[in-house]
């Protein structure tokens, strides 16, 4: 069986992501590809290449897994209304099924579960001065549990 980019069975090796145009750090397990698309301030990190995922027999994208960090402005919003604006006008309008505050790299954030059609999946809202982070993480599986929960411990703030 393949387990190149499965979790099934941990990895503890991890690289460390930090760029000098970029406001944060995160660490990723070394089997993971990073795609940048700078022009929309987007990065997405997942278990396996995106590029080929089309070709890959159906069983297989089951265990496809990605995390996106989006970089929006706040607009003078606090980081609760910008969440509220975001779940009432943002199109399709997700099914809110929890929400929490927590705390990112040292910044408030809200932790939230989201519904879309059939997809439910957590989304984390950080606010760190002019801006908002939102790590999307693409499947609640029990498989990728520990992976989203170390991202989200692992993502820092660059000093």
């Amino acid at each position: 069986e393949n387990n190149e980019g499965s979790f099934s069975k941990q990895s503890t090796e991890l690289n460390s992501y930090k760029k000098e145009n970029r406001q944060y750090n995160f660490k990723y397990p070394t089997t993971w590809k990073i795609k940048e698309i700078p022009v929309m301030s987007y990065l997405r990190v997942e278990n396996m290449d995106s590029d080929i995922l089309n070709s890959l027999p159906k069983e297989t994208l089951r265990d496809y897994f990605k995390i996106e960090v989006v970089t929006l402005p706040s607009k003078d919003l606090s980081l609760s209304d910008w969440v509220q604006k975001q779940n009432t006008t943002s199109y399709p309008l997700p099914k809110v099924i929890e929400q929490k505050n927590i705390e990112v790299g040292g910044q408030p954030a809200i932790y939230q579960v989201e519904q879309f059609g059939s997809l439910v999946h957590p989304a984390v809202f950080i606010k760190k001065g002019e801006n908002i982070y939102i790590l999307n993480i693409s499947s609640m599986d029990e498989k990728f549990k520990l992976h989203a929960e170390s991202f989200i411990s692992n993502f820092q703030f660059n000093q």
